[in-house]
């Protein structure tokens, strides 16, 4: 009996489990939790990965007929987190003309994920900024400036809302904690990046 009940608690016990995630109608995966997706024919399209939070970076390349008489249609990367539970799809809707999909480019595109959650809608995804040729070549480095950016941003937002902080030395503290948050990230490793990335995006969402 107590043999059972081991088993039965073990099989309830959650387990990780890699699953699938898949770009559809022109999404293209280019990078997950900061490491650039190998480009070939199928990595950019399905990937395994583990259930949980995980930062993606997409692009879409419209696809239409060749009677739209347009060259191809392309956006720049975006970079935004999504919950992965079971196999999951990131896609876009109602893109079916070349005039749509370059509407949609302009006015900001809008990521639709489906999965074991229902389907959502990323409220709030940015861009990746590339300068030179060849911008996005080097994309993990892009990934890393974001990401760096994103935490300078909290931490000045953390002096300026904290009111025991004296006016003339809000400049050395900021840049102070500005480098020893990045000396924390720099050092952490992908699993201790994963858990803050899922933290920041709890803040905010609050």
């Amino acid at each position: 009996m107590k043999a059972l009940i081991l088993l039965l608690s073990l099989a309830m016990i959650p387990c990780s489990q890699a699953v699938q995630l898949t770009g559809t109608r022109g999404v293209s995966i280019l990078a997950i939790d900061g490491n650039k997706i190998k480009n070939n024919f199928f990595s950019d399209k399905k990937m395994s990965l583990d259930n949980g939070e995980h930062q993606i970076v997409v692009r879409y390349t419209a696809n239409h007929l060749p009677n739209d008489k347009e060259d191809i249609i392309e956006s720049k990367p975006y970079i935004f987190n999504i919950n992965v539970q079971g196999d999951t799809e990131i896609t876009l809707k109602g893109l079916n003309t070349s005039y749509k999909s370059k509407m949609a480019i302009k006015d900001g595109l809008k990521w639709v994920i489906i999965n074991n959650l229902g389907e959502v809608t990323i409220q709030h995804s940015d861009i990746l900024q590339g300068i030179g040729f060849l911008p996005y070549l080097k994309i993990e480095k892009l990934i890393a400036a974001y990401n760096n950016d994103t935490i300078n941003l909290i931490s000045k937002k953390t002096m300026l809302n904290n009111p025991n902080v004296p006016p003339n030395s809000s400049n050395l503290m900021t840049k102070n904690k500005t480098k020893l948050l990045m000396d924390i990230y720099n050092q952490a490793t992908q699993k201790e990046r994963k858990a803050f990335r899922i933290w920041l995006l709890e803040q905010e969402m609050k």
